[in-house]
């Protein structure tokens, strides 16, 4: 009976140092937001401001789930270009993406399937996957603007 106790307090102890040990996420997402929708919407566009990566080897990001829509595209803006990312998108070391400069690529989601309509002050996550790094959930802003009106930043 002891030695089941000592096993699984063992097992506890490595758990907590590798969960204590793992390193700071490499990839910083900020500012995410949406502009608000209405019944009967099915889509909206989530801009992403920056999307920072700082690892050493390439990572990729897989997929990106939403409580608020049933399936998230991703698309990268480049060169006036906009291109579905259906393999998920390769994030190389050091690489930005933001909607603030003409110099970066851009990423965008498309939410799909919206289940209800986004409000503001609601509080609604996303999940971005990734091939190495943990998920990170994020909180949208959602914007007190319909869209298609001018959002504070140009293509």
């Amino acid at each position: 009976m002891l030695s089941r106790f000592f096993k699984t307090a063992t097992v506890c102890i490595i758990l907590m140092q590798l969960v204590a040990c793992q390193p700071q996420s490499q990839i910083e997402i900020k500012d995410l937001a949406s502009h608000f929708s209405v019944m009967g919407q099915t889509s909206a566009e989530l801009i992403i401001g920056k999307i920072k990566y700082a690892g050493h080897e390439p990572d990729r990001l897989i997929k990106v789930e939403s409580n608020i829509a049933d399936q998230v595209e991703i698309y990268l803006l480049k060169d006036s270009q906009i291109q579905l990312q259906e393999n998920g998108l390769v994030l190389n070391p050091n690489q930005i993406y933001s909607s603030r400069s003409q110099n970066h690529q851009m990423i965008h989601l498309m939410l799909l399937g919206l289940k209800r309509p986004l409000v503001k002050g609601s509080q609604e996550e996303v999940t971005f996957y990734f091939e190495k790094t943990a998920p990170i959930i994020k909180k949208i802003l959602i914007l007190d603007t319909p869209e298609g009106e001018s959002h504070g930043h140009h293509h």
